[in-house]
């Protein structure tokens, strides 16, 4: 055999083989896929959060429709019919049970949060909680304190309302504010479970 061409020969293996074993990096890459996402009613998605049929306190959660979807409104003034109540009174503390539900109609466990909602100039706090096994109130918070949502597993989540701080008393509390519902399939932060 030639000697120039077993050295390239040779080469040629080696390289070939590189290839063929190499490491799989590479620098970019542009890859068209599919991905198909259906958004389904409140009733059929993964996560269905309502207000609680056929309870006192479900009266003061409403499902309203939005340019961008349905959105659960909380609404505490005035919500009861037949009453001469107008909302909650100032430097108080106020809990209202199952007032909406949290339902897990997916297929692994999640873990929600939602945020707490601070309104009239920070002085009013509205945190959201559920009951234990004893009947403790148990606060699910965003960063802190995760509810646990198994599959198939409806939660009753309570609203707790704050005005003990209120200073202004000479105008009525009627602000809003707005809470985010947060699920994830994992959780850093301690979990509540009723």
């Amino acid at each position: 055999m030639n000697r120039r061409q077993f050295v390239i020969g040779l080469g040629a293996t080696a390289a070939g083989g590189g290839a063929a074993l190499g490491t799989g990096a590479f620098t970019s890459v542009d890859a068209d896929r599919t991905a198909n996402v259906a958004v389904a009613d409140e009733d059929e998605a993964y996560l269905r959060i309502v207000p609680s049929p056929n309870t006192a306190n479900g009266a003061f959660a409403e499902d309203t429709s939005r340019s961008d979807g349905k959105q659960l409104t909380l609404d505490f003034n005035d919500s009861i019919p037949n009453r001469g109540s107008v909302g909650v009174g100032q430097s108080s503390e106020y809990e209202f049970d199952d007032v909406f539900r949290i339902e897990n109609q997916g297929t692994q466990t999640v873990y929600v949060n939602i945020s707490n909602v601070s309104t009239h100039g920070g002085d009013t706090t509205v945190r959201f909680y559920v009951r234990d096994g004893a009947g403790n109130r148990k606060f699910i918070t965003s960063g802190s304190n995760d509810l646990e949502v198994g599959t198939g597993v409806t939660r009753n989540i309570g609203v707790y309302i704050d005005t003990a701080e209120e200073s202004n008393y000479s105008t009525p509390i009627d602000d809003s504010g707005s809470a985010t519902i947060a699920a994830s399939a994992s959780s850093d932060d301690p979990v509540v479970s009723p």
